[in-house]
C-alpha cells in the first residue's frame, strides 16, 4: 500500500473506532434513560397510590366531620329544647305562685272585710 493510501485507511479505521465509541455511548446513554424511565414510572404510580390513600383518609375524615357535627347539632337542638322546657316550666311555676298568693290575698282580704 502506498503511503497515502495506508494514510487513508487509518483515517478510515480511526473513524470507525470513533463511530463505534459513540454508538456505543448512544447505547449506554439509551440504557439509562430506559432505566430513569422505568423509575420515573414506579415513582409516579408510588404517588398515585399514596394520593388514593391520602383522598381515601380525607374522604373518611369528611364522613366522620358530617356525622360529628350531625351528633353536636343534635345535642345543641336537645339542650335548646331542655332550655325551652325548663322556661315553660319556670313561668308555669312563677303563675301557679302569683296565682296562689294572688288568692291567698284575696282571701285574706275577705276574712279582713268579714271581720271589719
Amino acid at each position: 500500500l502506498s503511503n497515502e493510501n495506508h494514510s487513508s485507511l487509518m483515517n478510515v479505521q480511526e473513524y470507525l473506532k470513533a463511530l463505534r465509541q459513540t454508538d456505543q455511548s448512544y447505547g449506554n446513554r439509551m440504557n439509562t434513560l430506559e432505566s430513569n424511565t422505568v423509575a420515573a414510572m414506579e415513582c409516579i404510580k408510588s404517588l398515585q397510590n399514596n394520593t388514593n390513600r391520602v383522598t381515601s383518609r380525607l374522604s373518611n375524615l369528611e364522613t366522620m366531620t358530617t356525622s360529628r357535627e350531625e351528633e353536636v347539632t343534635k345535642s345543641l337542638q336537645e339542650v335548646a329544647n331542655c332550655i325551652g322546657q325548663a322556661k315553660n316550666e319556670r313561668n308555669h311555676l312563677q303563675k301557679m305562685v302569683h296565682d296562689r298568693y294572688a288568692s291567698s290575698t284575696e282571701f285574706s282580704d275577705r276574712k279582713i272585710v268579714q271581720y271589719e
